[in-house]
């Protein structure tokens, strides 16, 4: 699932092939993926991954992947996530789910430290929304709670977070399933996490808040493929109080999915069923 070692326990392997001086692993080196891929990412070229198989959730992944990152033909397949076959049952609640990713800047270099994180404006913008009086108000008027279930490299600092009012809960891993939270939710407020993909793949509707997009691109990853604007699943707000209008406007409508953004997921996933983890055994099998 992960590109950095073999499973079921990669630091094993590690110490093993750094003993021998070579690769152990006696089979094939297939990439199952935890998301589907949408920018830029070298580490996961040919020449670095090695890789027999890789596999792609999504149409125009695959496209991208094996026209750009230098794998033979055959070796990259389109099948769909394993984890979408559990995407097919599901019962919303009167729920908003907020997600934002990570930004590896702020974890690495010689002035990474808690400060930075907190004087960050990532942490400045999250805060502010989760704080902001409106979203009391869109919790007591629309009948909803907000679930704030952050990045697993932010959860470190969710007391920081400190919401408002007991309608937004603070959600820990511990506590919390992710694909539970993604599938009761009725809408998804993110920036740039992958889990969007998840949700659309249910047919719900997502809302992007990017305040950050330049210093996102420079200092996290380089656009790939997928264009917010020309493809995302729904609107793109870079103000907070964007955001809130966006927010109000779907729970007026009762988080329905608009047209425009319904036909961008069927042409996005081809492929929706619940036999992903099947298409996935027999490309193996080959």
């Amino acid at each position: 699932t992960h590109i950095m070692g073999y499973t079921p326990n990669c630091d094993f392997y590690k110490y093993v092939q750094a003993k021998m001086k070579k690769k152990v692993a006696c089979g094939k080196s297939v990439f199952l993926q935890h998301g589907i891929i949408k920018d830029d990412m070298r580490v996961l070229y040919q020449e670095k991954t090695k890789l027999d198989l890789f596999i792609c959730g999504a149409k125009p992944e695959y496209d991208y992947v094996s026209k750009n990152w230098h794998y033979q033909h055959g070796e990259v397949c389109y099948t769909g996530l394993a984890r979408f076959d559990s995407l097919a049952d599901y019962q919303t609640r009167r729920q908003v789910l907020i997600m934002p990713t990570w930004r590896n800047w702020l974890e690495y270099g010689a002035d990474a430290s808690e400060r930075k994180v907190l004087e960050s404006s990532f942490f400045r913008h999250w805060k502010s929304l989760l704080k902001n009086g409106s979203l009391q108000e869109l919790a007591n008027k629309y009948d909803v709670r907000f679930v704030f279930y952050p990045h697993y490299r932010v959860q470190k600092y969710l007391d920081a977070f400190a919401a408002a009012s007991p309608e937004i809960i603070m959600a820990d891993f511990a506590h919390y399933d992710v694909q539970q939270l993604l599938k009761e939710s009725m809408l998804l407020i993110t920036d740039y996490s992958s889990v969007y993909f998840d949700f659309a793949y249910m047919q719900k509707p997502v809302l992007y808040y990017q305040f950050d997009e330049a210093e996102y691109r420079a200092k996290h990853y380089a656009q790939g493929y997928f264009d917010y604007r020309r493809d995302g699943f729904g609107e793109v707000a870079v103000t907070e109080e964007e955001i809130l209008r966006l927010m109000e406007e779907y729970l007026t409508q009762g988080c329905m999915l608009k047209p425009e953004y319904k036909q961008r997921i069927q042409y996005f996933f081809p492929l929706h069923d619940r036999e992903n983890c099947e298409r996935i055994y027999h490309e193996i099998v080959k």
